[in-house]
């Protein structure tokens, strides 16, 4: 392509520059033409034009020429759009350009008015996504000093920063503030509120999460799947159970139920409570509204039987898991192999663990371990052995307690060589 001539022979117009941007084919030669134009006595570049330039240097990364770009937003004191100057900010941070989003923000900043506003809450949102909330909060300051308007986004972005960094009494004021302003209450609220919840869950604040909920229906703002999730969470996690089993039953019946790890943390609660056969209700429930029951949930059910209730109760409790729907995982399956053993029910402890290898789960060394000392207690060492080289076979390396058991089972009948090397291994 021959090289542009001068500008003041080419007359370059706003309009033309534009052109230029719109189209794939020529939109590298854009900002070089806008360069050139500022050379005409009479070119003064045009909001639509500093817009267009902006979002095709933003979108092909051409960071230096972006620099230069935003100097001459200075110069000659135009901005593109508000939501243009909020994606230059936000790319920035993305791409790590810290020194030229700042730079856009104090351009912004002495502007004031709806692009200060929308530029500074969409500097905060990129800094959240990289988990810079210390930035998040310098930018919010920087806001509230210059005096800045602040959008419902400012606020939401400034109070998940500090519920990240364990500031729930500024959560709590900022939320103060947040209720003075005329869009609240609204259902757009609900966000915010699920921000504030959140943030009393990660401070261990459980009462102040379900204080929070309750003030939000009394404004008439509906909580969400979300915000019944993390209150249920809070409870639970604060050993709070009636309070939670009410909240869980409420939001059971507005079909706002759907978190996995909220089921967990109910099912955790229920077994350090004693009441491990509300467990099972939990699981029906995660199976009605169409959710896997984990192997971390069905584990923790089965293990709590044996705490709780015993072996035997276990293996109801295991089969009616099962009767649901439920799938086992590895960990369940060692530890229901394991309460087979413990019962004396070998053939049964030989079918779970062979279901086991079946679906996969072929390098479970506490299955493992579990069949072997069980084998071993029975004097069954022609099986111990062989399952010992399934276990290398499959790429499973025997452990400490494997060895022992072998150990102790060929000490026990008399085979000193076979124990000689095991004791080797």
């Amino acid at each position: 392509m021959p090289p542009l001539p001068d500008a003041p022979k080419l007359g370059i117009s706003n309009k033309f520059i534009r052109g230029l941007c719109s189209d794939r084919q020529t939109e590298q030669l854009a900002f070089e033409c806008y360069r050139r134009a500022l050379h005409q006595p009479e070119f003064r570049p045009s909001k639509k034009t500093m817009n267009a330039l902006t979002v095709q240097l933003l979108r092909t990364k051409q960071w230096i020429s972006l620099e230069l770009l935003v100097e001459d937003f200075v110069a000659y004191g135009v901005l593109p759009e508000r939501r243009t100057c909020a994606r230059i900010v936000s790319s920035c941070i993305k791409a790590k350009k810290f020194g030229l989003a700042d730079a856009v923000l104090g351009i912004v900043e002495g502007k004031r008015g709806a692009p200060a506003a929308v530029t500074f809450s969409s500097a905060m949102q990129a800094y959240n996504k990289l988990h810079m909330y210390r930035s998040t909060l310098q930018v919010y300051e920087r806001m509230r000093a210059a005096r800045l308007s602040r959008d419902a986004d400012a606020y939401r972005a400034v109070m998940a920063a500090c519920g990240a960094l364990g500031k729930p009494e500024m959560v709590a004021s900022l939320l103060e503030q947040y209720k003075s302003h005329k869009w609240y209450p609204s259902e757009n609220c609900v966000e915010t509120y699920a921000i504030v919840c959140d943030a009393f869950e990660r401070a261990g604040r459980a009462s102040d999460a379900l204080k929070c909920l309750r003030e939000m229906e009394a404004d008439g703002i509906s909580p969400n799947a979300t915000i019944y999730s993390s209150t249920i969470r809070s409870l639970a996690d604060a050993h709070e159970t009636d309070a939670a089993e009410d909240l869980y039953h409420e939001a059971w019946k507005k079909g706002m139920l759907g978190d996995p790890d909220m089921f967990l943390k109910v099912v955790i609660t229920h077994v350090e409570a004693g009441l491990v056969e509300k467990t099972l209700g939990v699981a029906k429930d995660m199976r009605e509204i169409g959710l896997r029951v984990t192997d971390c949930i069905v584990s923790t059910i089965v293990n709590g039987f044996v705490k709780r209730r015993g072996l035997k109760p276990a293996i109801r409790a295991y089969d009616k898991l099962v009767a649901l729907g439920c799938e086992s995982g590895q960990v369940t399956y060692a530890s229901v192999i394991n309460v087979y053993g413990q019962l004396g029910r070998s053939d049964r402890a030989e079918s779970v663990f062979s279901e086991m290898i079946d679906r996969g789960f072929d390098k479970c060394v506490v299955a493992y371990g579990t069949m072997i000392s069980m084998y071993g207690k029975l004097a069954r060492a022609s099986d111990a052995t062989r399952l010992l080289a399934v276990m290398k076979k499959n790429g499973c390396e025997p452990n400490v307690w494997v060895y022992n058991s072998l150990l102790d089972m060929h000490g026990k009948l008399g085979n000193p060589r076979q124990a000689e090397r095991s004791g080797r291994r």
